[in-house]
């Protein structure tokens, strides 16, 4: 168990995997969105930490709940460490030699930090762990003479969640054909069937104008041409920003085919009749429509009207 439901019900918060409760430790801090939680942590879970920032571990792995290698990671916060060399003599008291202190960047995968933004911002009534226990530096046991070194954890700080996600970009065209019906495409996952301008997926691919227009061509064989923006649409859905623009591609000569790629289906769909085939996403097509009669830009917020300013 790990993850969300193994933080809501009081267990580590780390990449441990616990078939039974142990002793936790209180670890550090994560902050997102204004809220700031404790962590805590197993000690199976503290020395695999203490190893990878000894080992100089970076972004090649996920340092949180699903520890994978090779996946694209991010940077969610710091791991500092004290690191102190004891001697040890018998019938002697052990002597600190040195001491020195590490700080290790800690990488996550969306996978594994999304869900923990989520859950920090929503403010979970967490379960009391299991045994909550203060942690003590170690004390060097008495042995034939030797140094030791002793690493000891001071304190991890998932900083960067105390930021919100980054808003995603999402570029969507406006096509229409030489009777005024606006295409709309569908993939054959889109919830209740519902149909989506081209483009219309949040990506790196689709984040500009040039990428706007190679995703209408991958997605319907259509060579367009980006133009200016008609709708400016701000929302949030499952916590992370969103804006949306939609720009005005252009008419479709009569003669030039739809040829889908990785969708489902396209249709050309009359003014009249957007709601019942693009529902939720209908005001946006709606607005797009009324700006370009109006020769203005809209700007509209979870769905509601903003401004409507005269296009430049």
């Amino acid at each position: 168990m790990t993850g969300p439901e193994a933080i809501v019900r009081g267990l580590c918060w780390l990449a441990c995997k616990p078939t039974r409760p142990r002793a936790l430790f209180w670890s550090g801090t994560a902050r997102a969105w204004g809220q700031t939680v404790p962590l805590y942590s197993c000690e199976p879970c503290q020395r695999r930490y203490i190893q990878r920032a000894l080992a100089g571990v970076g972004d090649e792995l996920c340092w949180l709940w699903c520890g994978r290698r090779g996946t694209a990671t991010e940077l969610v916060g710091v791991f500092e460490l004290a690191v102190r060399i004891w001697r040890t003599e018998p019938g002697r008291p052990p002597r600190l030699l040195s001491w020195w202190e590490c700080r290790a960047a800690v990488y996550g995968c969306a996978m594994c930090t999304e869900p923990a933004q989520r859950l920090i911002r929503q403010g979970p009534t967490v379960d009391p762990p299991p045994t909550l226990t203060v942690r003590t530096a170690s004390s060097p046991r008495c042995s034939p003479r030797h140094d030791a070194a002793y690493p000891t954890p001071i304190l991890l700080r998932l900083e960067t969640l105390m930021a919100p996600l980054p808003p995603q970009s999402v570029r969507s065209a406006l096509i229409l054909n030489h009777d005024g019906a606006v295409l709309g495409v569908r993939t054959a996952s889109a919830p209740n069937g519902y149909f989506r301008l081209p483009g219309g997926e949040p990506g790196e691919d689709n984040a500009d104008w040039f990428g706007l227009a190679r995703t209408v061509e991958y997605e319907t064989g259509l060579t367009v041409s980006v133009t200016r923006v008609l709708v400016r649409a701000a929302d949030e859905p499952d916590g992370r920003p969103r804006c949306i623009y939609v720009h005005l591609c252009g008419r479709l000569p009569q003669q030039q085919k739809v040829t889908l790629s990785g969708l489902d289906r396209y249709e050309w769909v009359a003014p009249g009749d957007l709601g019942s085939f693009f529902g939720p996403s209908a005001p946006l097509v709606e607005a797009a429509l009324k700006a370009l009669a109006n020769g203005t830009v809209i700007d509209l917020c979870a769905g509601v009207l903003v401004a409507e300013e005269r296009a430049v």
